[in-house]
Formats: structure tokens, sequence, C-alpha cells
């Protein structure tokens, strides 16, 4: 059984909160992330983290379902994320993100702390 555990409460918190959800498995955590809720503006995925045993069985991809799920309720329209060059496929591939073209992610960058630059700025549209 795979379930979203967090840790703060982003419908309470929705303003530059930072918080962590997990996936669990028996009772263990099988994956995890960390992310960041900038108002109704947008979510920042920062960090995606799978356990090593428990790799290629789909618990990334139903945490990072079940996280758009629950930022849609809230009412945030889309996800960010910037993965290093080496992670690109994972979100383009198989978490359905798409590569943020340049003339967009500047106008981002002014309105989102986002700021690394050995990575590619990804996002996700969460309003339908």
């Amino acid at each position: 059984a795979r379930a979203l555990l967090g840790f703060g409460n982003p419908a309470l918190e929705h303003s530059a909160g930072k918080y962590a959800c997990l996936c669990c498995k028996d009772g263990l955590p099988v994956a995890c992330a960390t992310f960041n809720v900038h108002g109704d503006y947008a979510a920042q995925l920062h960090l995606l983290m799978t356990a090593p045993n428990a790799r290629r069985q789909g618990h990334t991809r139903a945490l990072v379902a079940a996280l758009e799920e629950h930022l849609r309720k809230l009412g945030v329209p889309q996800l960010l994320s910037q993965p290093r060059n080496d992670a690109l496929s994972l979100f383009t591939d198989k978490l359905g993100f798409d590569v943020v073209h340049p003339a967009s992610a500047e106008v981002l960058w002014r309105r989102v702390p986002i700021a690394f630059t050995d990575s590619v700025l990804v996002g996700k549209d969460l309003s339908h």
C-alpha cells in the first residue's frame, strides 16, 4: 500500500512553506520528497529520493502523483523542479514534466527563488 504522509500543513501554511512527504510500503518509507509552496503561484519540488532497494517499483511516481493531487486541491497551478542533467529524463520521461522555455524561466526566476545553475528548470501544469 502506498500513502502520502506529510510533515507540515500546506493547506494552512500556504506561503513559501517548506514540506516533506513520504511514500511508505508496509509501514516503511520507500520514497520521499521535499517541496516549497509559493502561495497560489507555484510549488517547487527540491529533493526526490527513493530507497535503493525500492527503485523501479513505481513508488516515486506514486509519491509525485499524490503530491500533485494534493497541490491541485490547494489551488496551486504548477509544480516546478530543477533536476540535474543526469536526472532530467526521470522528470521528463517518467514524471511528465516539460522543460521550461528560457523566456518563461526568466519570468519564473523573478517570482520564485530558483537559482541552480547546473540544472534544467522543468514544470508541470496542475491546473487541469
